[in-house]
């Protein structure tokens, strides 16, 4: 085995440019370190310089516990808001600053040294151990589509998602931040007293899904002075928002966990000079999703407000941009209790099990197999992700990768004679 420095392997990942792009860099890392150290592999091409890498140890037989993360990142923002460059990961105290240093390029480099401590202990292994490290999540969970499409996690009984799950404890204390919202003020009082690391970790559970879309309302132009010979086309996409915005004020679909459906207009234009009748005019949606109310659903309705409108005299055009569902786990299954009793004393703190708002690649993971048991789990500070100064704990970084270890071989040891 070729031992390898864990510091050395996340400073490496962060300081490949992977913004929406370029993953064939790590997947070429990666794939060196695996051969090296006798781990198979499989790669997907997505695109020219994109590409998913598979890689797997153990029996290659069931039970499979698989380990996802993703290559890409965000766009860096404002660069001047930067303490140093993005691409160049800095250790400062206790943490390592850098683009993707939390969301995920720490979940994914702890997934990989789980992943070669297991190797060496391979012939003990009860089961399958695979890794997804996939492009795209960022943008639409490219990869993970992938993956989902040529059935190769069809087979996986459980997924654990490396995305960031940790917060500031202070947060907790705010009571509308919404990892914390279903815990009573005591027990938030209870965790922070015995939190020893500063960062506060749940065992994310369950996720929304997304549901993006654009609406187009097409007029016909004219000169402003004379409106009568065109079709505005803003006045009729004000009236499909204010259709919307009535509809959204029904929707009473919760659940215990993730809360409500959470719809945001998020982009807006239309008109090309002040003095012309608009002959366009769009709107794009953003709604996170719940599993009592899926981006299915939600569609057919506003696909039916968009049918009474056109037939009043509109011509609004429906786009779907990205759909992904939400996923849920139940908090009694073996995989989530698990990671919650080993993680607990390794990061010095009580944890809960949580829902989040965001979504991964699970949404398509779990899709070939209702049954998997799934949790998002990982090092990072996740109201810190996609800013700029983006940072990760190490103490908590180099932590979870004994959690990964650990959840992977007392899950495959528990199921194997299932």
């Amino acid at each position: 085995m070729v031992e390898i420095d864990s510091e050395k392997l996340l400073s490496d990942l962060i300081n490949i440019n992977t913004v929406n792009g370029n993953e064939k860099e790590i997947a070429d890392y990666l794939e060196k370190i695996f051969q090296d150290n006798n781990i198979k592999t499989k790669r997907l091409k997505y695109a020219d310089k994109r590409e998913t890498l598979v890689a797997e140890v153990g029996t290659g037989e069931k039970p499979v516990l698989a380990f996802d993360g993703h290559e890409d990142t965000v766009a860096f923002g404002n660069l001047k808001a930067w303490e140093q460059s993005p691409l160049e990961a800095k250790r400062d105290g206790d943490v390592i600053y850098g683009r993707g240093a939390s969301d995920m390029k720490s979940g994914l480099a702890a997934e990989v040294l789980a992943l070669l401590a297991l190797k060496k202990k391979e012939s003990e292994l009860k089961g399958t151990v695979r890794l997804f490290a996939t492009v795209g999540e960022e943008v639409g969970e490219l990869g993970a589509e992938q993956i989902m499409q040529q059935q190769l996690a069809a087979d996986v009984d459980a997924l654990v998602v490396g995305e960031p799950t940790g917060t500031q404890t202070e947060l907790l204390k705010k009571s509308n931040f919404y990892m914390s919202r279903n815990l009573s003020q005591q027990q938030i009082a209870d965790m922070i007293s015995a939190n020893q690391l500063g960062e506060q970790y749940f065992v994310v559970i369950g996720h929304k899904g997304v549901l993006q879309y654009k609406v187009v309302a097409h007029g016909k132009s004219a000169h402003s002075s004379m409106p009568e010979l065109g079709h505005n086309a803003i006045e009729d996409l004000f009236k499909f928002v204010q259709a919307q915005t009535e509809y959204f004020s029904t929707l009473t679909a919760e659940n215990d966990l993730l809360g409500a459906v959470t719809p945001v207009m998020t982009l807006l234009g239309g008109g090309e000079q002040v003095n012309t009748v608009p002959d366009k005019a769009e709107i794009a949606v953003n709604i996170r999703t719940l599993p009592e109310k899926d981006g299915d659903s939600l569609e057919k309705d506003i696909k039916g407000l968009i049918k009474e409108l056109n037939e009043q005299g509109a011509d609004l055009e429906f786009k779907v941009l990205e759909k992904v569902d939400p996923v849920y786990s139940k908090e009694e299954l073996t995989l989530a209790n698990l990671a919650k009793e080993i993680a607990a004393s390794l990061l010095e703190q009580q944890l809960t099990f949580a829902g989040m708002s965001g979504g991964t690649d699970a949404s398509f993971l779990t899709k070939n197999n209702p049954d998997m048991e799934m949790i998002v789990f990982g090092p990072g500070n996740i109201s810190e992700s996609h800013k700029e100064n983006e940072f990760v704990n190490v103490k908590a970084y180099k932590q979870f990768i004994k959690i990964y270890t650990e959840i992977a071989v007392k899950f495959l040891e528990r199921h194997a004679n299932d």
